[in-house]
């Protein structure tokens, strides 16, 4: 197993995250506003995964263009007994989708509940999903 990630602490609560593979580097703090949290990136790769999820069963298979789906995420964070994520909200909006059958929906539906990042989560975080067919 070989690292595809490094954090490199810079001070005043900032980390520099870079993705070794591809020479992707992305900023975290957690003192301010500028850039992800560790938590927002949490709730980023589970709706980033729940999205991919929903697409790649619709693309090629489906009468929707894939590029019309899109999601936003609610992260719920409480401070007892320890700070912790006690809640993610899931929204899948898939516009123009006035096409596919109800059978097709529950497909979706099914998908955005299996991306890894939930399957990983799911015993420690209240996780919910629900797709919006616009």
């Amino acid at each position: 197993m070989s690292a595809d990630i490094e954090v490199k602490y810079q001070g005043d609560l900032y980390c520099d995250i870079n993705y070794l593979p591809g020479d992707y580097q992305i900023k975290t703090s957690v003192k301010n506003n500028d850039f992800f949290s560790p938590v927002d990136l949490l709730a980023a790769a589970l709706a980033s995964c729940t999205v991919s999820n929903v697409a790649y069963s619709a693309e090629g298979r489906m009468p929707i263009d894939t590029k019309d789906i899109s999601a936003t995420v609610e992260k719920s964070v409480e401070d007892k007994p320890v700070p912790h994520v006690s809640a993610l909200k899931v929204t899948v909006t898939i516009k123009n989708s006035g096409q596919l059958s109800d059978k097709d929906k529950m497909i979706l539906e099914k998908s955005a509940d299996t991306c890894k990042v939930r399957n990983s989560i799911y015993k420690q975080i209240d996780i919910t999903s629900e797709i919006v067919f616009a």
